[in-house]
């Protein structure tokens, strides 16, 4: 399942507080040894393009998903539906949670589940976490393909409740926790979580939504949404956030297809041989550069910059800059247009050296 890397959501809605009635309590445990953790969200962040607009593209070691800044916030919810790991070689795990803090703050409190394939053998389990506090495992079963409803909020100050539902499964945990945090962020998150101190290998979760997003913001109109594009150690993005409809947004396994935000220079000459600078993203497994169709040698230089040798075209013309890679091929749009132009008109000659001077007997006089 692909999308392209975009984020476009219309609204966030207000949070109220959970309540799901006819589901029973459920409790934690403490946290088993090895049990992966969830960890602070680690960014590189740089200029970078983005379908919805420009935006700086944040990319991170161990977090794909979204998110939320521009003001502080008393709470957080989300819905999704619990993922089906895939069969990849080896041990792996993803987690999908919402949260608080965890990227300008040392501070995170948050919740959600835990896919994991280990020795062969798949798991999954609800957790709740507030650093620097190891993780609590809720002791209530989860299965692929479960609806979970989460909400965290601060019911009074510094005093945070933590309510998880499993509404297939019909439980419910909710619990208040005194807890100091700025409220400076709050995500709707995938993440390779660590094992034994280490990113672990993340799960093939192919996608998951997140519906109903809410928060409760002290400043709604001044919440600023920051998509963030996990990358394993080659720069290769490896999960990221796909477009949005409305409250809810997907997060994809794999790498997006490519996005071209920018083509410099923007023309060249007919005669080919313009070397061009290619910016955006989902480049680091290109496979062609075509200039309107034709082939292009290229050098992919980084996940978002490609070196590209212009081709020859026959006549001046207006033609789109697409990249491929096994995705898919590059959307359509202004930002990737280049221009061919004709060659300029070569120079007259120089005029040569000297003069002539005829005389009036016809007599012809050379000078220079």
């Amino acid at each position: 399942m692909t999308a392209t890397a975009g984020l476009a959501i219309n609204h966030i809605v207000p949070l109220h507080p959970l309540t799901t009635p006819g589901t029973r309590r459920a409790r934690a445990a403490p946290e088993v040894a090895g049990s992966p953790h969830t960890q602070p969200e680690h960014l590189i962040t740089h200029p970078g393009p983005h379908s919805a607009g420009t935006y700086g593209l944040a990319e991170s070691a161990n977090w794909a998903g979204v998110v939320d800044t521009g003001t502080t916030f008393g709470g957080v919810g989300g819905d999704w539906t619990v993922p089906l790991t895939g069969s990849n070689a080896g041990d792996e795990y993803s987690a999908t949670w919402i949260g608080l803090d965890g990227t300008s703050a040392a501070t995170l409190i948050q919740t959600g589940t835990t896919q994991q394939v280990v020795g062969g053998v798949a798991t999954y389990f609800a957790w709740f976490e507030l650093l620097p506090s190891a993780p609590e495992v809720i002791q209530e079963p989860v299965v692929p393909g479960d609806a979970i409803q989460a909400q965290i909020i601060e019911t009074q100050l510094n005093v945070w409740t933590i309510t998880i539902s499993d509404l297939t499964q019909h439980w419910q945990f909710q619990q208040a926790f005194p807890y100091t945090t700025p409220g400076l962020s709050a995500e709707w998150i995938e993440e390779a979580p660590l094992v034994n101190n280490v990113v672990a290998q993340l799960a093939d979760f192919d996608a998951v939504t997140f519906s109903q997003i809410a928060t409760a913001a002290a400043d709604p109109g001044a919440q600023v949404l920051n998509p963030v594009y996990l990358v394993d150690g080659s720069d290769i993005i490896t999960a990221y956030p796909g477009d949005a409809n409305g409250s809810s947004f997907s997060i994809f396994y794999g790498e997006p297809a490519p996005i071209v935000a920018s083509v410099t220079p923007s023309e060249g000459p007919t005669s080919g041989g313009a070397a061009v600078v290619i910016s955006g993203v989902g480049f680091g497994n290109a496979t062609r550069v075509e200039f309107g169709g034709f082939d292009a040698g290229f050098e992919v230089v980084a996940d978002g910059t490609i070196f590209a040798t212009a081709p020859a075209d026959a006549a001046p013309d207006t033609v789109d800059v697409t990249v491929l890679n096994p995705t898919g091929a590059s959307l359509v749009s202004t930002a990737d247009q280049f221009t061919y132009v004709a060659p300029a008109p070569p120079p007259p000659p120089a005029p040569p050296h000297g003069y002539w001077l005829v005389g009036a007997d016809g007599g012809i006089f050379t000078f220079g």
